[in-house]
């Protein structure tokens, strides 16, 4: 990597996580990446924040299928970004409360230098505000809490990064941890994507309604019209258009 410019090219290289570990080393990291550079603070106060950092976004690509996938990894290397910015010591721990919403406004503010998009970086800035999101999906979630996440991330595709960015944000080195984590975290994934699929179903309405059937057929409101009108609003009954709909209404009548 050779300048600040050429990030987002440089993020999908297979060894750019070493690159950023070499830059560290060097001292150079300051210079290319000022904003991964400014949690070493944090690091010598709490965790290794910028080795956790490079660590997600390892893990971000080794989960992804899509090896192209800028916005993910992006989000995955800046999403602790609002750390310092938030660093507080309570009661003798280290806390760095809303440091995901700090980190989307300030990750809105410098991505463009680095050859993002607008839209690239309103998913990129998503998956930061909503990554802390996840861990609190084991202690139970409603559906209405579920439904407003997946409303949030806006997307199936947004929805299937931020659920990569859940399991990848466990860096523990206790193997059975971080797999119990990943697991919590595709398990909200899902959740979240059936839901979408379960409302896009509910939003969707067959070709012709329980009134046109009634004329069709010379049926009255009963359990055959029922019938009818339940295989309609099925998915398979859903996928008719009108004259296969009327052709299916009346033969189920003959």
């Amino acid at each position: 990597m050779t300048s600040a410019l050429n990030l987002r090219t440089a993020i999908l290289d297979e060894g750019f996580a070493d690159e950023l570990r070499r830059l560290r080393a060097s001292g150079e990291l300051e210079a290319m990446l000022p904003e991964l550079a400014a949690m070493e603070s944090d690091s010598r106060r709490h965790k290794d924040n910028v080795e956790h950092s490079i660590m997600v976004l390892e893990y971000a690509k080794e989960l992804s299928e899509d090896p192209q996938d800028a916005v993910l990894f992006a989000a995955a290397l800046f999403h602790d970004v609002g750390k310092p910015a938030t660093f507080a010591i309570e009661n003798g721990d280290a806390t760095f409360r809303n440091h995901e919403h700090a980190g989307a406004k300030m990750a809105r503010k410098f991505l463009r230098k680095y050859g993002f998009s607008k839209s690239e970086i309103d998913e990129i800035t998503v998956l930061i505000r909503e990554h802390m999101r996840g861990h609190t999906f084991k202690e139970g979630w409603s559906e209405s809490a579920i439904r407003r996440l997946a409303t949030e991330a806006g997307s199936v595709r947004q929805i299937e990064r931020l659920g990569i960015i859940f399991g990848s944000d466990a860096t523990t080195r206790n193997e059975a941890r971080r797999l119990r984590f990943r697991a919590n975290a595709f398990e909200l994934r899902d959740a979240m994507l059936a839901v979408l699929e379960a409302d896009a179903l509910k939003a969707r309405r067959p070709a012709i309604d329980g009134v046109r059937v009634m004329e069709l057929t010379g049926l009255a409101p009963s359990r055959e019209l029922g019938a009818i009108m339940r295989f309609l609003n099925s998915e398979e009954g859903l996928a008719l258009s009108e004259d296969e709909a009327i052709e299916y209404a009346l033969a189920a009548t003959r």
